[in-house]
């Protein structure tokens, strides 16, 4: 059946699978994953790609990370086909974590131009930087140099283009008015990308987004996240940026004693700040 998909008879492998599961059920998890990859395979031949999506759906629950890393590059065709360039990007770039070197540089490569599809100019910058750092940025030259103009980036000194400032504006305002869930959408490719931004926006798209995550997973969540980064940053402006980033969330706690030690650059985590929603 595979080999049918390879010879561009999608059709014959469709038969060949469906006489399979008529005639050869299968009790074991990762041969009927197996089956569902070729399957889904063979619908984006066909160019049924929401058919091929409600196939993988099935394979949900799956926890084998083998299983689920090899359905990541079948569902990025099948996201792409149906127009999400966004998610199909994001799971490229999952794809592109583990592997051979081919298979990561197909993973990079892909990543980097449904990025540029998506307009996310700064996630295709994260992307071939982390490409670089791999040794896996052949033929993504390309990609940086788009992205770098779509920003309005100088050969020089590297400036946030407006559409980035008002991105993370945009999600700033989404958070004061509640809507994490939204704003982490608007936030995801800039958090991803930080690392091409000043100083003082990446620290402000950290801040925002650890709102977002202390609002998915508590309070010691976001708190790790800044004590995480926060050596990360070389500037006095950035770190003090997280530091009140930090503290207010602590304040709405109610935790002025650690807000205090916050302000000052100092994180605390004692036992009884667990993670979970706020009160």
């Amino acid at each position: 059946a595979r080999c049918s998909v390879e010879l561009g008879n999608p059709e014959n492998a469709q038969y060949i699978l469906n006489s399979l599961e008529t005639n050869y059920p299968v009790h074991s998890s990762i041969e009927r994953s197996e089956r569902q990859f070729v399957r889904a395979e063979a619908l984006n031949a066909l160019e049924q790609h929401m058919d091929a999506l409600r196939v993988l759906d099935e394979l949900k629950d799956e926890n084998d990370p083998l299983i689920r890393r090899s359905m990541l590059n079948i569902q990025a065709v099948s996201l792409e086909g149906v127009g999400l360039f966004a998610e199909a990007g994001r799971a490229w770039l999952l794809y592109a974590q583990k592997g051979s070197d081919d298979e990561r540089r197909k993973g990079y490569t892909n990543a980097a131009r449904l990025g540029l599809v998506a307009k996310d100019e700064v996630g295709v910058l994260f992307i071939c930087r982390e490409a670089q750092a791999a040794g896996l940025d052949q033929g993504l030259g390309e990609y940086w140099k788009t992205a770098r103009t779509r920003l309005g980036l100088d050969e020089g000194e590297e400036k946030p283009d407006l559409r980035t400032e008002e991105r993370l504006q945009h999600a700033e305002a989404q958070l004061d008015a509640g809507r994490a869930e939204q704003a982490a959408e608007i936030l995801e490719g800039l958090y991803l990308g930080r690392g091409a931004l000043e100083e003082d926006l990446s620290a402000r798209v950290v801040v925002a987004w650890g709102r977002c995550i202390e609002a998915r997973d508590g309070l010691s969540a976001a708190l790790n996240l800044f004590i995480e980064l926060r050596p990360s940053f070389s500037s006095l402006e950035a770190r003090s940026r997280l530091d009140v980033g930090a503290a207010k969330l602590l304040e709405e706690r109610g935790r002025f004693d650690l807000a205090i030690d916050a302000y000052e650059g100092r994180y605390t985590l004692p036992e009884d700040l667990t993670g979970g929603q706020k009160p």
